[in-house]
Parts: C-alpha cells; sequence; structure tokens
C-alpha cells in the first residue's frame, strides 16, 4: 500500500514537472516567433523610411525570407500602412509615408523614390 502511495505520488509530481516544462518551451518558442515578426516588419518598414528621406532617384533591392521559423507567412503593403499574417495572428504598422506597390517573399524587392513618391516593385 505504501509502495503505490509513493508511486502515485511520485507519477503526480512527473506530470507536473512535465506540464511545466512543456508550457515553458511554448512560451519560447512563441517568443522567437514575435521576434522574427518583429524583424521582418522592421526590415520592411527602415527600407521605408530610408527611401522617403532622400532625393528621387533612389533604388535599392531587398530580400524578405520565404517562411518564419518554417512557418509561412504574408505582408502586404496598402498605402500607409504594413499588414503581416503569421499564423493566427496581424501585425498592422502605420506608416507616416505613402507607398504604391507591393511586396514578395524570397524575391528581391526593388524599392525607389520617383516624383517624392516611393514605390515597391513598380509595374513598368
Amino acid at each position: 500500500m505504501e509502495f503505490v502511495l509513493l508511486l502515485s505520488f511520485l507519477m503526480l509530481i512527473m506530470v507536473i514537472f512535465s506540464l511545466v516544462i512543456q508550457k515553458k518551451m511554448t512560451s519560447a518558442l512563441e517568443d522567437k516567433n514575435r521576434e522574427m515578426v518583429e524583424e521582418v516588419n522592421n526590415l520592411v518598414v527602415n527600407e521605408i523610411r530610408l527611401a522617403s528621406t532622400v532625393l528621387d532617384g533612389y533604388r535599392r533591392e531587398f530580400t524578405l525570407p520565404p517562411n518564419i521559423n518554417g512557418e509561412p507567412y504574408k505582408i502586404n503593403i496598402s498605402h500607409s500602412e504594413i499588414v503581416l499574417m503569421y499564423k493566427d495572428r496581424e501585425r498592422v504598422t502605420f506608416l507616416d509615408e505613402y507607398v504604391n506597390g507591393s511586396l514578395t517573399l524570397s524575391e528581391a524587392n526593388k524599392i525607389q523614390k520617383i516624383n517624392g513618391v516611393v514605390w515597391i516593385n513598380r509595374p513598368a
């Protein structure tokens, strides 16, 4: 009887310990994903801000990663906001600048400033 009680108590402690570790691992993974989303978002925001502060004729290429920690994502630019969708979350960033164009993943994005307007992947 004592053995069964002791074994049950130890099993309960092991289960609780496993649940705590699993929760910490999940939290760490979510934090890492949040950081990667923030990095991709900041890359685009910084490129747009740089292009908006320089003179006309500015051109530059930058590449976005094809996925975030192995998971697909979408990023759209609409006039003065950037919307990054990852898993079941959406990250919206409002810009001070008006931007035309669209972004592509894993291919070079061409950003340029023409007549005071910032373009990303300007159509021909």
